[in-house]
């Protein structure tokens, strides 16, 4: 591809660079770079593309994209913005490929990842559709997935996977879209078909310092968006969709105001059962997922879909996945096992997990607990591998409903496990009744070090529970 072609819509400064020059990838690593590529400088938080580009020149690069000038004689393009550049340039050298399928991106602080997959899971039912996902867990295409290094890729790598996506045939792909992302630009140039807003609690403010400029950056979102369906019940809501297209569908657990509005709503450990009312027509949904954020999470799926064309109805039948419900004892030991693991993480300041997902599964669920795994003069347990070690041999089949990635093992890894809690003590309620052998007996097997990743460290948790397996 020429160059020219690549650079379209993207503000260009000043050149030194032919626009008939022939480029064959866009790349920011100057560690990755090719001959024949168009190297982008990117200035980042912690180092700045601009320094690496006589690297990237000595590779055999074809021309550089970047905000400065660089010295000797080198082919560039300057530009004002080489983060948006980057995207634009991504996007044009893989030739749009959101604009091949459907793209439903969704932002919010809680519920992201399960409605991602409740998402995939109707429009696969409803519509037989192949469906990407992008998310923090995984990315997956169809059935087949792939390892997440971030919940939204940078730029270029995104538009590389749009490009596998749609040439493996998915007409639809559904992700998440992360704050950090809007901010950084890294979705920039994708055309969204529909944007979904979950709700917006007090996160990364490290970030993004306040509130108001959290919720700034998830409102980038919808200007990109052909249609918008966000969270009624959330007072963030009217600041983050104020410029997306109109009118908005809303749904609501509360008021009969919204577009879409869950009534008799009664939950169980065995998941939710409501009806959800639009515009006079009622159907019954059920899900296996416990608790009242499943509800909201469930309307969100099903306002997606029927944005998207899918019956109210169909969209419902197909959250009711029968064949994939836990039966009840096995998963109300899963929620105490993924609570205590947490726990011990939080306390042992291995990770911090997010206050508000922590504290949503302990409201939701702790009325229905009837015993307790830990008790709390044990929180002080060495590390991670001695407390999974013993939890598995209450849990044996824990292991088993992790690797089938069941829904409500996802919702509570995401939400207990892998982001931050500034409040430990809010899961002091799962105490109570499980013991510790004593150090230096049979049962007890420290493990020196640990594993630095969150991911890394549930990873080694799957190793010692695997072997327990019948």
């Amino acid at each position: 591809m020429k160059l020219s072609e690549i650079l379209k819509e993207i503000n260009v400064l000043s050149a030194a660079a032919s626009g008939d020059t022939e480029i064959t990838g866009v790349c920011y690593d100057s560690r990755r770079v090719k001959s024949g590529d168009l190297f982008v400088a990117v200035r980042g938080y912690e180092s700045d593309g601009h320094k690496y580009i006589p690297m990237a020149v000595e590779k055999g690069c074809a021309a550089v994209l970047c905000e400065e000038a660089p010295a000797g004689n080198v082919p560039y393009v300057q530009t004002d913005d080489s983060r948006l550049g980057l995207a634009l340039a991504a996007r044009n050298f893989y030739g749009d490929p959101s604009r091949e399928m459907k793209v439903i991106g969704i932002t919010g602080t809680n519920g992201k990842t399960t409605t991602t997959i409740l998402i995939k899971q109707i429009l696969e039912k409803t519509l037989g559709a192949k469906v990407g996902l992008i998310g923090s867990i995984s990315n997956m295409i169809g059935d087949e997935e792939f390892h997440a290094e971030h919940t939204t890729p940078e730029s270029c790598d995104l538009q590389a996977l749009f490009r596998q996506m749609a040439d493996a045939g998915c007409t639809h792909c559904v992700m998440e879209v992360s704050s950090h992302s809007l901010v950084l630009r890294r979705v920039a140039g994708v055309h969204f078909a529909v944007g979904l807003f979950t709700n917006l609690t007090q996160d990364h403010l490290d970030f993004h310092n306040t509130m108001e400029e959290y919720a700034k950056a998830k409102a980038m979102l919808f200007p990109m968006c052909e249609k918008t369906a966000a969270n009624a019940d959330d007072p963030w809501t009217e600041t983050v969709v104020k410029d997306a297209p109109q009118p908005v569908y809303t749904f609501s657990a509360k008021s009969d105001s919204a577009s879409l509005t869950a009534r008799d709503i009664r939950l169980a450990p065995s998941g939710v059962r409501f009806c959800a009312l639009e515009e006079g027509e009622l159907v019954r949904v059920k899900t296996n997922l416990p608790g009242q954020f499943s509800v909201y999470n469930a309307l969100a799926a099903i306002s997606c879909a029927r944005l998207l064309g899918v019956s109210l109805a169909d969209a419902a039948a197909a959250l009711d996945r029968r064949e994939h419900v836990i039966p009840r004892t096995e998963q109300e030991q899963a929620l105490h096992a993924v609570a205590v693991v947490a726990r011990n993480f939080a306390h042992a300041h291995l990770i911090e997990c997010r206050r508000d997902g922590a504290d949503a599964v302990l409201r939701q669920n702790e009325p229905q607990q009837p015993r307790k795994l830990l008790s709390a003069d044990l929180l002080s347990a060495e590390n991670l591998h001695e407390l999974v070690e013993h939890v598995a041999e209450d849990l044996p089949q824990l292991c088993t409903l992790l690797r089938e990635l069941h829904l409500a093992a996802r919702h509570l890894l995401r939400g207990l496990l892998l982001q931050r809690l500034r409040r430990a003590g809010a899961l002091r309620k799962c105490v109570k009744g499980f013991r510790l052998p004593p150090r230096g007996s049979a049962g007890f097997q420290p493990v020196a070090q640990l594993s630095e990743r969150p991911a890394d460290l549930f990873a080694d948790a799957i190793d010692l529970i695997e072997p327990r397996l019948p």
